[in-house]
Order: C-alpha cells, then sequence, then structure tokens
C-alpha cells in the first residue's frame, strides 16, 4: 500500500477551522480558497499568514524529509516568506509581518528537510498523522503595481517507505 496525502489549511480564531484547499492563493482574508481579486493586498501590506500542513492516510511504514519549494517567478517587488521547523500549535493567522514566516520560499529542492514533524526536521511520521505546520506570507513592497501577480507552482517531496 502507499500513503494518500492531502494539504489542511487551518483558519480563523484558535482552535480554527480545518479545510482541504484546492488553491493556496494569497490575500486580504484569512479564509481558505479565496479568490485573490476579491481580496486584495495593497502594495506596502501583507497577505493574512496561510497556516498548513501535510497530511498522510493510508498504510505505510514512515514518511520522513518534507521538502517544500516553487517554481514559477514572482512580480518584481514580491516575496512569500516561510517558517517550517517546529511549529507544533496553531496560531490565529496575522496580516501584519509573519513572525513565523521569516525566511524565503527555496526555488529549488532543498538539500535537506525545511518541514518538520513531531517537533524535529529529523523526524518521521510512523503511522497516518500530520506534519508539523508551516507558515507561509505574501509580503508586497509598496511600490508594486496594483493587479494579480503571477502564478507560481509549490512542491512538497517526502521519503516513503
Amino acid at each position: 500500500m502507499v500513503a494518500t496525502f492531502n494539504w489542511e489549511e487551518r483558519n480563523g480564531e484558535e482552535p480554527g477551522v480545518v479545510s482541504i484547499p484546492t488553491n493556496l492563493n494569497f490575500g486580504s482574508a484569512d479564509q481558505v480558497d479565496l479568490t485573490p481579486s476579491e481580496n486584495p493586498i495593497i502594495a506596502g501590506k501583507n497577505s493574512y499568514e496561510k497556516w498548513l500542513r501535510g497530511r498522510w492516510q493510508g498504510i505505510f511504514t514512515s514518511i520522513s524529509n518534507l521538502k517544500l519549494w516553487w517554481t514559477g517567478s514572482f512580480v518584481s517587488g514580491t516575496v512569500v516568506k516561510f517558517g517550517g521547523n517546529g511549529i507544533v500549535e496553531y496560531e490565529q493567522p496575522v496580516d501584519t509581518t509573519s513572525t513565523y514566516a521569516v525566511d524565503d520560499v527555496p526555488s529549488s529542492a532543498p538539500g535537506t528537510a525545511n518541514i518538520s514533524i513531531n517537533g524535529g526536521l529529523g523526524n518521521s511520521l510512523l503511522f497516518p498523522g500530520w506534519s508539523d505546520y508551516f507558515v507561509m506570507q505574501l509580503q508586497v513592497d509598496s511600490g508594486v503595481s496594483a493587479g494579480p501577480l503571477n502564478q507560481v507552482t509549490y512542491h512538497l517531496s517526502y521519503d516513503e517507505v
């Protein structure tokens, strides 16, 4: 058998509402599957954080070595920040500068894990369950023109035994 994977997004006041998103769009609202044109981010401001985690179900021996990165190209003056190590407790997303999403999301597959399981990057999931949370936030410089941003693709790889 093989594991089955789903993204999970949590939104709202603690304990939050868990959803399986169909997109990871950023915007000026704390909601799953938002439409950016209806929730625009003002130049010089940030999106609401996205609180995400991976969920594995099925029969497997272990899941480990979680690596997140993106491909594509961002509009100049925009950056997606990321934090994925040891975030085990959910907090309500904010649109102020994130204290969790502080590193740039890698633009190619990282050499080592960058999302933790059970509080550590070297840990494994040994039965159905979740990764720790990883938090992402789009930050927009004040000089960015209004309009849509380029679409990028986020990748998550992992080792399954």
